[in-house]
């Protein structure tokens, strides 16, 4: 197995929880909220329009309670459309991920680069000798790689909201 299919495969391997997990269907399944841990950031999507969003706090088998940033709440289930969790960021891990990835990719097209032409005393040379040119754009490849991937991985989306609880 050459190096970057190994590369691509590592990147895959630790991007797959985050593509499995966007897949998952939210539960119909009111108790599924009882699971939910207290504090949680929540955004509530109301039937009548517009959404709340606060910590959870209890819920029952018929109530919601949850507290925003000026009071505490109790919604009502038949009120409630969508509740939904906030999940924690990845953005670290999607930083080192462009950096790995990069830097690969940089040390690749480094190795791939052709050698500057040495000029002896049987060849005949035009032109200036370039092979401490050659040479420091090839030390500069990877690391500027690396920056890129970097940059790219930071400016991947992380976080957002999971549905726990959708109204069927």
């Amino acid at each position: 197995m050459t190096l970057p299919t190994r590369l691509t495969l590592v990147a895959l391997a630790c991007c797959m929880p985050d593509l499995l997990a966007q897949r998952l269907q939210p539960s119909q399944d009111w108790a599924s909220l009882s699971g939910c841990a207290p504090q949680a950031d929540i955004r509530v999507s109301l039937i009548k329009g517009g959404s709340v969003r606060g910590s959870f706090r209890n819920v029952s088998a018929d109530l919601l309670v949850m507290t925003t940033a000026r009071e505490q709440r109790t919604l009502a289930r038949q009120d409630i459309k969508r509740v939904q969790l906030k999940r924690s960021g990845h953005r670290g891990r999607h930083v080192l991920i462009g950096l790995a990835v990069g830097a690969g990719s940089g040390l690749i097209m480094a190795v791939a680069l052709p050698g500057a032409k040495q000029c002896n005393g049987t060849s005949i040379c035009i032109g200036p000798d370039l092979t401490g040119v050659v040479h420091d754009v090839k030390m500069a490849i990877t690391p500027v790689g690396a920056v890129i991937g970097a940059i790219v991985g930071a400016a991947l989306p992380s976080g957002g909201w999971t549905d726990l609880y959708r109204v069927p």
